[in-house]
């Protein structure tokens, strides 16, 4: 049947498009060295490499390059080259980096450290299969030395081979039964795969055995968030940076989980990143931050940041993507489908690009278009629910004759992810459109299930038994509305319509007053005229 909405109610709540696609946590880097000098003093060299040394250690890479640079014994040469290659990779020269380690001589007793050398940086490059090919050697070299079963694990875990990458810390620890960092990167395979009480055991074994190490707390914040045991994760992070202010991933982990949060504390997420990115200076920590910002409406400061994050890392399609969502809000859609243009050709791929392109070209009024880009989407990954949600969302944007599709898209997405709520509510909003009022009424509940704060459901479901002359239901609906959200000046205008036809004179003016002093002009003046 078709529901008469009464004349003088406010009007239905609109279609709803993705508030915050993708919400996916991003890899943080490795919290592991991929390399290590060994003892200087003890190897006799010479005062310059134990001074590049000490500097690499503490972390001062550029200040390790310039003082290995200086180091002119001959009798060092190889050493030298071994240790500026290593400073170059850290510092992503990495052209320089591998053309020193290639070149040292395989009868030369730091070969083996040369090629885990390479194996780390091709690593750092996410070249996983070519990083697993040099750890092969330097296992075939030594399987006992400490990094080729722990590094090859770790390239492993990069790929989400879990059981290969869990052979191999084991048989790492097996052989280092006392490395703390064998302990911690296990447990942090056990929480990639889901297994929190095995990753809070492991972890917790290296904290015995380092109880000063902020990299094991921060590790058992990750399987704690994982956990959502918040306070937990927020107690980890801070004893992190209390046992290491100077670490920037412990501030990064600390905004992350702020970001993260089911009730986004992005003022929290903001400062704890504005820290991280001053140490890191790295381009996840200004895209970071960038995203924060985005959060916080500051589009002109994040689109600045997400530049910041390119000029850092320029091969990243995510940082040329949440740009190009930032240059739509601005309006600035030409420069918006340069970036996501550039995102799709370093990811051509990714589906989840054609979506943002979609939504671009719809804020530019180039339906077709977004039609074309969502189809895309699909084609590439069928079983993405938001793809067939964007479809649904443009097929609407394109007129009636596509309702009946535009209902079977929203319902594939339901079949694809059943708690999307706001599928059910945009597929709520087109059979009210097709006078399917029951399938309607359907939709509405099952988001309001999923969602109970779900303000604009309770509205339009409201207005629905509102028609149907199920008034204190739909005076139900709107209490919800405004328990929600006390400031909805409509629910308390419609409320108030709802009171005065069911004979509650002293109600109706109740809340056409709540109303009028939320500035409802139409309340001013029934208020004037009724309820003096």
């Amino acid at each position: 049947m078709t529901a008469a909405v009464n004349e003088n109610a406010r009007c239905t709540r609109p279609f709803e498009n993705l508030p915050f696609r993708n919400p996916m946590k991003l890899n943080f880097p490795l919290l592991l060295i991929f390399f290590l000098f060994v003892n200087a003093a003890a190897q006799n060299y010479s005062p310059c490499i134990i001074t590049g040394k000490d500097l690499y250690d503490q972390g001062k890479y550029e200040e390790s390059l310039k003082a290995l640079e200086k180091c002119t014994d001959s009798s060092d040469a190889v050493h030298r080259n071994l240790f500026i290659g290593c400073a170059c990779i850290r510092l992503k020269q990495y052209e320089r980096g591998f053309a020193l380690l290639q070149a040292i001589p395989p009868e030369d007793e730091v070969y083996i450290r040369s090629l885990n050398a390479l194996g780390a940086g091709h690593q750092m490059l996410d070249q996983y299969d070519s990083a697993i090919i040099y750890y092969n050697r330097v296992i075939a070299m030594d399987s006992a030395y400490i990094f080729g079963f722990y590094n090859r694990g770790m390239a492993y875990l990069d790929l989400e081979e879990f059981d290969s990458a869990m052979f191999d810390l084991k048989y790492h620890l097996a052989v280092h039964p006392d490395d703390a960092d064998g302990h911690c990167l296990i447990g942090d395979l056990h929480s990639d795969m889901g297994n929190y009480d095995e990753a809070l055991k492991m972890i917790n074994e290296a904290i015995e055995m380092n109880p000063n190490s902020d990299k094991y707390f921060r590790s058992r914040a990750y399987v704690f968030d994982d956990m959502e045991r918040f306070d937990d994760a927020e107690k980890d992070f801070e004893k992190a940076i209390d046992l290491n202010k100077d670490e920037g991933l412990n501030y990064y982990g600390l905004g992350y989980l702020y970001f993260y949060m089911d009730d986004f504390h992005f003022e929290e997420a903001l400062e704890a990143f504005e820290k991280a990115s001053k140490l890191l200076k790295d381009g996840q920590s200004s895209y970071m931050l960038g995203r924060t910002y985005k959060y916080l409406e500051n589009y002109e400061k994040a689109h600045e940041l997400f530049g910041e994050a390119i000029r850092l890392e320029n091969n990243d399609p995510d940082y040329y993507a949440e740009d190009a969502l930032v240059l739509m809000d601005l309006q600035r859609y030409d420069d918006a489908l340069k970036q996501i243009e550039t995102a799709i050709a370093l990811d051509s791929e990714n589906s989840e690009l054609y979506l943002d392109r979609s939504d671009i070209h719809l804020e530019a009024k180039h339906p077709n278009e977004a039609l074309a880009d969502a189809e895309k989407a699909i084609e590439l990954d069928e079983k993405n629910e938001d793809a067939w949600f964007s479809k649904a969302f443009v097929l609407t944007d394109l007129g009636t004759s596509n309702r009946a599709e535009a209902i079977n898209c929203y319902s594939r997405a339901i079949e694809l992810d059943p708690l999307y709520e706001v599928a059910y509510y945009n597929r709520a909003l087109l059979w009210e459109k097709e006078a399917e009022i029951d399938e309607a009424i359907s939709d509405y509940t099952e988001a309001i299930r999923l969602d109970p704060d779900y303000s604009d459901a309770y509205f339009n479901r409201a207005l629905i038994f509102d028609a149907q002359e199920l008034k204190t239901k739909a005076i139900d609906d709107y209490t919800e509305v405004i328990r929600v959200d006390p400031n909805d000046v409509d629910a308390y205008f419609n409320r108030a319509l709802l009171y005065e036809q069911t004979g509650n004179y002293w109600k109706y003016c109740e809340d056409m007053k709540v109303a009028a002093a939320l500035g409802d002009l139409d309340a001013k003046e029934i208020v004037k005229a009724e309820c003096n």
